[in-house]
């Protein structure tokens, strides 16, 4: 029995060392440095009226606010910053360290009523809230799949491309009488009046989760020349690529009594387009008749 113990006490003794020399070489992985920068709005200019589309920096596409998440292969939240225009050095970059594995990142841009309103919120890859007072044109969001290598410094571009809603623009070619203060645009007025956090969308898409109504009030006092004469403008997300709508616009005066209202039926709205309605307004000699240019990111023609 003595002898079976002491053949026994140096394998033992030798197993002893071994797990003590495993546990002096584990390998603790340091944090990567990685630096994330925004670009490759795809910006349309107009000079001289001819539509030109160019790869435009953040400042350039318009853009006021930044948000940027980055979530681990389980969608955890492994980081998260917000860039606001004019309060945050070097707008369209962040630098971060993140331990080496896979992640998506996310990042929504668009420009907002007030910088108070601060940048979207990013609930996970494929959910985002813009809590704002009214959605602008220049909106835009991307995701991206990530590998961080351990001891390998990562520079990462995220080029955001296309803005990701739909623009309606009312150009009236008969003169808007002098009583017409406030004009009133509504899309889908029938669709989830009312939703709560209506600009919610996929920011991989740039979809909305739901049809529902969009409505933005425009007033002339706020208006370049004090005059609606260059066409009011409202934005929207969509459910698809293209989307069908209504469109209801109330011309009102000072008190908010209604002069005139009309509705447009099956009109069509691009996403990252826009479809621009020109024609009478106030006039009985108006047609009923549609006509689209399906440009590219650019404009569709209704003539009304």
């Amino acid at each position: 029995m003595q002898k079976f113990f002491f053949l026994l006490l140096p394998l033992f003794v030798a197993h002893l060392f071994s797990c003590s020399s495993e546990d002096n070489n584990t390998v603790v992985t340091e944090p990567v440095s990685v630096k994330v920068s925004f670009s490759g709005f795809d910006f349309s200019v107009v000079p001289d009226q001819n539509f030109a589309t160019s790869r435009a920096s953040a400042a350039e596409a318009q853009v006021t606010c930044i948000a940027f998440k980055v979530f681990d292969e389980n969608n955890k939240e492994l980081y998260a910053e917000n860039k606001t225009k004019g309060e945050n050095e070097n707008f369209d970059q962040i630098n971060c360290e993140l331990p080496a594995g896979k992640y998506t990142f996310v990042a929504v841009a668009h420009k907002a009523k007030t910088p108070s309103n601060g940048a979207a919120d990013i609930a996970s890859p494929d959910k985002a809230v813009i809590n704002d007072i009214i959605l602008y044109k220049s909106t835009y969001a991307t995701t991206m799949s990530v590998d961080i290598t351990r001891g390998e410094p990562k520079e990462v571009t995220m080029n955001f491309g296309k803005r990701i809603t739909a623009s309606f623009m009312l150009r009236i070619t008969d003169p808007y009488p002098e009583e017409v203060d406030e004009v009133e645009i509504i899309i889908d007025p029938d669709q989830n009046v009312g939703t709560p956090n209506q600009y919610t969308f996929n920011p991989s898409t740039g979809f909305s989760f739901a049809k529902q109504s969009y409505t933005t009030n425009f007033y002339k006092k706020n208006t370049p020349n004090n005059s609606f004469i260059d066409g009011p403008m409202i934005s929207c997300f969509l459910t698809a690529t293209e989307q069908v709508v209504n469109v209801k616009v109330n011309m009102k005066d000072s008190s908010g009594k209604l002069i005139r209202t009309r509705t447009f039926n099956a009109v069509t709205l691009k996403q990252n387009c826009t479809t621009k309605a020109t024609g009478y307004f106030f006039t009985n000699s108006v047609s009923n008749g549609y006509t689209f240019d399906t440009t590219d990111d650019e404009e569709l023609s209704y003539a009304f």
